[in-house]
This record gives C-alpha cells, structure tokens and sequence, in this order.
C-alpha cells in the first residue's frame, strides 16, 4: 500500500503495528469516552498521527479529511489545541502555535 496517498490505511510492519484508521482512532475514542471520568479538565501530550485521530473523534469528522488538512498544513510541533464542552459536544476553543 501506497503510504503517502492512503496514510489512514497504512500499518508500519512488524509486530503491535496500526493504521490510524483502525488502531490509532479506535484508542482515541476510547480516551474521549472516558473524559467523563477524569474531571473537569484534561491535559494530553501526543504525536501527529494520535492528533488526527483525537481531532476527528473530537470535531467529528472524517479522518480523511483530517489527513487530506495535514497534507496542505502538517500538524506543528509543540503546538496547543484547546477544545471545551457544551451542550454534550466539543468545540475547539482556541489553539497556540509556537512562535520560531
């Protein structure tokens, strides 16, 4: 499989491997689920490929679309998202990128 054109699909070889389709998105809406037991406020830290997948279960979007974004604007290192909750749903709420 073509890893730049379907890099939702595409699994790293060897053993414990996922793709960000299935693995990657699965683990982060597992998380999201359980935002409600973790109090008012959440801190997380994490690499590129797990920032599309919180984004799409997040924003509720596909994560193609989220791919097809990264591929005209990469996620930048060290850059904050900050998203709030209402009425059930999250909202971004502002977002910092680094100054350099």
């Amino acid at each position: 499989m073509d890893r730049q054109t379907r890099k939702h699909l595409w699994t790293p070889p060897g053993a414990g491997g996922e793709s960000l389709a299935v693995g990657v998105l699965r683990r982060a809406t597992a998380f999201v689920e359980g935002l409600d037991q973790r109090g008012p406020a959440v801190v997380a830290m994490t690499h590129h490929t797990a920032i599309l997948a919180l984004r799409s279960v997040l924003e509720r979007r596909p994560v193609t679309e989220l791919v097809d974004e990264a591929r005209v604007r990469k996620t930048l290192n060290a850059g904050v998202l900050v998203y709030e909750r209402r009425s059930g749903r999250f909202h971004q709420f502002s977002a910092a990128e680094p100054d350099c």
